[in-house]
């Protein structure tokens, strides 16, 4: 009896499970800050265009694996929400954003390999057709 008493205590106390969804929504609105701030740098100086099209790839990649785990999502609820967090900016967005780019990397890696590879496919299948 204790042990149950014990158990709804602890359940209690314990914080609500995140859904599974709102690490990659942070990610989402992380990549979105930077693609932002890169608009905003660029206005006033010629900035690098791969990189602008990189982060929108990134936005994108994130919105993929939001709609996967929750495709009725309300996305300007959800990004207000974050962005009205207390600390937001100061706390939460640098945490963010090196997470997500530590994943961006390791993601690109991975592609840059699939890539390698379908290469050397294509050229050994045009050295067929020959």
């Amino acid at each position: 009896m204790f042990g149950f008493i014990a158990a709804m205590a602890a359940a209690a106390q314990a914080p609500a499970a995140q859904p599974a969804y709102l690490p990659d929504m942070r990610c989402m609105v992380a990549m979105a800050i930077v693609l932002g701030a890169q608009d905003d740098a660029s206005d006033s100086a010629d900035g690098p265009e791969e990189d602008k099209d990189g982060l929108i790839g990134l936005v994108m990649y994130y919105v993929g694996k939001i709609e996967a785990k929750a495709s009725d999502l309300d996305y300007l609820s959800e990004v207000n929400a974050i962005l009205q967090s207390a600390d937001y900016m100061a706390k939460q967005f640098p945490a963010d954003a090196e997470r997500c780019a530590a994943e961006a990397a390791d993601k690109g890696h991975k592609l840059e390999e699939i890539g390698q590879a379908l290469s050397g496919a294509g050229r050994a299948a045009a050295g067929h057709q020959h």
